[in-house]
């Protein structure tokens, strides 16, 4: 069983499921992995904590309010190239060869309360921004393995503060973690989304994320696979998405 942090995802996610008979479809492809295990780290969760997170709590709170109001729900996939360069930024910069660009496709839909909503309108709106937060998560957990020396500050400035701290405890199922230290380049093979986007007001307020990401870690003692699967409930916040809780899994059996 693995850890907890945050807020409890999986009681979330049933409780959505339940009352609004809300369908995330992964639609993640599996592929055969490679002899040579680049991480193996257990399954992590995020879980309440005393006093810390209570501003992500009241968010969720809120964040329920808005989701007692949904009624609609509509499908749309969007397919498009982003950039999957390594971070150049603080002392990672030049430490490694590029990757290879990143390539996410990711499949969206909405849910909102307001009388006329168009589900398919409002994912097309909130995609653009939701491809670049999770493209720059692969970006900086993965594609670039010197944001070790920098202590991975480009990644756990996804997350929201109060989550940080477990996010900085949880950086082997959320990243290449110490893995980071034998890795001189990771190529990416697959990248693939499902995102359902949350309004209220006329604008996104939150989302169920589920990630997939397949790659290919060149090391000393050859190559070997690089997985992550993982589902984010994220936050729009004043500097864009934040991810306030967090279901992760690295490692070829991910």
């Amino acid at each position: 069983m693995g850890r907890r942090r945050g807020l409890p995802v999986r009681t979330r996610l049933g409780t959505l499921r339940r009352a609004f008979r809300l369908e995330i479809r992964p639609e993640i492809a599996e592929i055969s992995s490679p002899t040579l295990e680049i991480s193996t780290s257990p399954g992590t969760r995020s879980q309440p904590r005393s006093g810390a997170l209570s501003r992500s709590t009241r968010v969720a709170a809120a964040l329920a309010v808005a989701l007692l109001l949904a009624s609609c729900t509509s499908g749309k996939r969007s397919s498009a190239p982003a950039p999957g360069q390594p971070s150049t930024s603080g002392a990672a910069a030049g430490t490694t060869t590029p990757a290879a660009p990143l390539r996410l496709d990711l499949v969206a839909d909405a849910q909102g309360p307001e009388r006329g909503f168009d589900p398919k309108v409002a994912a097309r709106r909130a995609t653009p921004a939701a491809r670049q937060f999770l493209t720059r998560y692969v970006g900086v957990a993965f594609l670039d393995p010197g944001q070790r020396r920098a202590g991975w500050r480009d990644l756990l400035a996804l997350f929201d503060g109060p989550l940080q701290p477990a996010a900085r405890r949880d950086l082997d199922s959320l990243s290449l973690g110490t893995a980071a230290a034998q890795v001189k380049r990771v190529q990416p093979r697959l990248a693939k989304a499902s995102v359902t986007f949350l309004y209220r007001g006329g604008r996104p307020v939150g989302a169920t994320a589920r990630l997939a990401f397949d790659g290919a870690a060149d090391t000393e003692q050859g190559t070997g696979p690089v997985r992550l699967r993982s589902i984010f409930q994220l936050l729009w916040t004043a500097k864009g998405w934040r991810i306030a809780a967090y279901q992760s899994q690295t490692g070829a059996s991910a």
